[in-house]
């Protein structure tokens, strides 16, 4: 807020905003209000497959809620400083956190490429947003098409997007496609609305469905692995 007040009004400005609440599901003390029951802390060592997930959940909403209420203050100054409606928004996060969703015991982040912990909000508002104009149906998007969204619709740049980034254009007509690379610590995985084919760093793979249980008696789509791996050097 200072770093704003405090900003040259006749220059262009872009600030990034981390907020890590939500990741070791922490808020203050006096925050309220809270869900309820709630966990009064994570012990991941306590959890099993038997563990009722609400208390553990609605402490992450907590944490959620409190940072909706900082965004919030955010979005308030932009507009008392009257740069609301000339400054484009992008609100998402980095991963998800999973509450036993596909009764495998898994909790939190970083152990499967599954929706609960792969799928993120993602909000993009400001000048030249139509609520109605993203409608990617079925398709999927990542966190890779915000770059050639923004140098094509904001920085001016005219460039093919393919020549600088791997992403699509979210302000297309279809923006998305059949499959997006998700990626942990030591490997990455091909999703698909179905099936996710897991790739570690040894090049071994799993080729599960979308509840990361095994397809016994059926092969991934090498054509979606050919171009999955025409991506991932196409910049080395």
């Amino acid at each position: 807020m200072s770093w704003h007040q405090q900003r040259d009004p006749t220059r262009p400005t872009f600030s990034f905003l981390f907020y890590d609440a939500p990741h070791g599901y922490d808020f203050p003390a006096d925050f309220t209000p809270k869900y309820q029951p709630m966990l009064d802390e994570i012990n991941y060592l306590k959890l099993n497959n038997e563990t009722d997930p609400t208390p553990f959940f609605n402490r992450y909403k907590t944490s959620v809620r409190y940072v909706d209420s900082l965004v919030a203050k955010v979005a308030e100054e932009l507009k008392q400083s009257g740069e609301f409606d000339n400054t484009l928004i992008v609100v998402t996060g980095d991963h998800g956190q999973e509450m036993n969703d596909n009764q495998l015991n898994f909790w939190g982040h970083n152990s499967n490429f599954t929706d609960p912990q792969i799928h993120v909000p993602f909000a993009m508002i400001g000048p030249g947003i139509d609520a109605k104009q993203v409608d990617t149906g079925k398709q999927l998007t990542s966190h890779q098409d915000v770059t050639p969204t923004l140098m094509k619709h904001y920085l001016g740049v005219t460039s093919d997007p393919a020549s600088y980034a791997i992403g699509h254009d979210l302000l297309a007509t279809n923006p998305g496609q059949d499959w997006v690379l998700s990626s942990n610590y030591s490997g990455y995985a091909l999703v698909t609305d179905d099936t996710i084919l897991e790739v570690g760093a040894g090049g071994q793979y799993q080729y599960m469905d979308n509840t990361n249980r095994p397809l016994e008696n059926a092969s991934p789509d090498f054509a979606q692995m050919e171009k999955a791996l025409e991506q991932i050097s196409r910049f080395r």
